[in-house]
């Protein structure tokens, strides 16, 4: 295979041309010194760029004394593609080391680009999803982890979101405008109350919207939901373990450019409703989990090759990287993660340990009667403040209140400590069940995630599915292991679920290593014992 048809291959852009296609693109080779500029903001041409060894920084030069950094692109990506969108943002790039470039001429692109549209689309999702990662923090990538897409839902549907509230906002000034002709009270403060909260909707729904994000990184696909304050959701997939990509969309989603991503993975399917460009970000999760494993291929090689030349070279046993044991300190750490947090959200994420706690539907449930008490309390004093109470003038009325609400608050609060202290955790090894009463007594139960056979989600009743909560069952051996009525269960089981594939893969490493390292011993005792057998130089 010619050298530049191999990295053309790697590109994202290119999924799904013909070979013969590729072929025919005629590209030039360009050199770079460490620190040299590839191009700037004032290069006028458009040509594009596809990193052939090295790597390239592109960097945001919006300000000239404050470069910032938009991502690094290695072997097989592409570098100015952001020059074919419309608004092409200020960035340059320059050589990160040594790097060698294939350049292909914006005149000849712009041909292919008229032939095979889908290319051009692919880059522009590239360009638009790199604008969008800047600025933004993942805390969850890793070193070295390069975002390559990044999307929210598309337009449209924050559109049909808006729709509710732009009616409230119209029909509430309509009856303000009846009202105040009319001299209607009633009219006016209903006239006043659905603007407001139209206007609340509109921006609620545009937050959460805002909020949700579809990222593919160079390892894995993700599904980022936050709803503020209450909830945030994280469902991902390691490129290695997804099985198929396949793009749905109706008439109205392929006009408008959007459509639905199903992932099909070895434990079920994650799905990416209305997404932007769906063609070029299914094209860019096959095209990356390609060049993982063949990544992963290579690295095989090379480190078997290194292992043997020093097996050989000293003559000796090679030096095998040994996994360093668990730190038990590692261990209580996380056995204290998560816990004594005093907040209303349903799930977080902390220090690799996710916590769900039961539905706030539960909490305001539990919270219910000692509030009734105390907004009846409050009542009782606004009528002994009017006067509408002949007995509270007596010397027992106010101790007697005073005790009540001093009750009823005590109450309410151990019925939200309650609530909070029953948590649910999924750790690097563990599911975790923990239940404490205040000042009461506390239970834990944990189990292997490697023991888990298989879990399933229960959301019973109108109102679990209303609200989108419900039980997950992890069947653990001949138990079962129940999250009780956890926020979006679904999410929840995909959570245990990328936890054991997590697992399993820092097993299969440690295996990898160890066959690596069997290969290299018999690789050095048949060259041993060859060499030994073969005759020696005669004089």
């Amino acid at each position: 295979m010619q050298p530049d048809l191999d990295v053309l291959l790697l590109a994202p852009c290119f999924a799904g041309i013909e070979i013969a296609d590729l072929e025919r693109i005629s590209l030039r080779r360009a050199e770079f010194a460490p620190g040299e500029w590839v191009f700037t903001p004032h290069t006028p041409s458009r040509d594009v760029l596809f990193v052939a060894e090295g790597a390239v920084e592109i960097l945001d030069a919006s300000r000239r004394d404050n470069l910032r950094r938009v991502t690094q692109a290695g072997r097989g990506d592409v570098v100015g593609e952001h020059r074919w969108l419309r608004d092409a943002p200020p960035w340059a790039a320059r050589a990160d080391g040594p790097a060698v470039l294939l350049r292909w001429p914006e005149a000849e692109a712009a041909a292919f680009f008229e032939a095979h549209p889908e290319t051009r689309q692919a880059l522009e999702f590239l360009g638009s999803s790199r604008r969008m990662a800047l600025g933004r923090a993942f805390p969850w990538l890793v070193v070295g982890e390069t975002v390559h897409g990044l999307a929210r839902r598309h337009p449209a549907l924050l559109l049909r979101a808006l729709l509710l509230p732009c009616v409230l906002i119209t029909t509430g000034l309509g009856v303000l405008a009846i009202g105040a002709l009319g001299a209607s009270v009633s009219a006016v403060a209903v006239g006043s109350a659905l603007p407001a909260l139209g206007l609340a909707l509109a921006v609620w729904n545009a937050l959460d919207w805002r909020n949700d994000y579809y990222i593919i990184t160079d390892r894995r696909v993700v599904w980022l939901e936050k709803v503020i304050g209450l909830y945030d959701n994280r469902q991902e997939s390691p490129l290695k373990m997804i099985l198929s990509v396949a793009v749905n969309s109706g008439w109205v989603g392929r006009q408008l450019g959007f459509g639905d991503v199903e992932l099909r993975t070895y434990t079920g399917a994650i799905t990416f409703e209305n997404t932007p460009h769906p063609q070029a970000f299914a094209a860019t999760i096959e095209t990356l989990g390609r060049r993982l494993q063949r990544t992963a291929l290579e690295a095989d090689r090379e480190t078997i090759q290194q292992a043997l030349e020093a097996r050989l070279t000293s003559g000796g046993a090679p030096t095998r990287p040994m996994a360093p044991p668990p730190r038990r300190d590692d261990e209580r750490t996380q056995a204290q993660t998560g816990l004594d947090r005093w907040s209303f959200e349903a799930r977080f994420e902390e220090s690799g340990v996710i916590t769900y706690r039961k539905h706030l539907a539960v909490l305001f449930q539990r919270l219910a009667p000692p509030t009734l008490v105390l907004f009846g309390l409050a009542a009782l004093v606004a009528a002994a403040l009017s006067g509408a109470l002949g007995y509270a003038s007596s010397a027992s009325f106010g101790p007697l209140v005073g005790a009540s609400a001093v009750a009823a608050a005590l109450w309410w609060l151990y019925e939200y400590a309650d609530w909070a202290n029953d948590l649910y955790q999924i750790t690097p090894t563990h599911i975790v069940s923990v239940h404490k009463k205040p000042l009461g007594r506390e239970s834990r139960k944990v189990a292997p995630l490697e023991n888990i056979l298989g879990t399933q989600v229960d959301r019973r009743g109108p109102i679990g599915v209303l609200l989108n909560f419900g039980d997950v069952v992890a069947n653990v051996g001949a138990s079962t292991f129940v999250f009780e009525g956890v926020l979006n269960p679904s999410a929840a089981q995909q959570d245990i679920v990328r936890s054991q594939e997590a697992l399993v893969d820092r097993r299969l490493e440690a295996e990898r290593q160890r066959r690596q390292g069997e290969m290299v011993e018999w690789l050095a005792a048949y060259h041993e014992r060859t060499h030994g057998a073969a005759p020696g130089p005669t004089s």
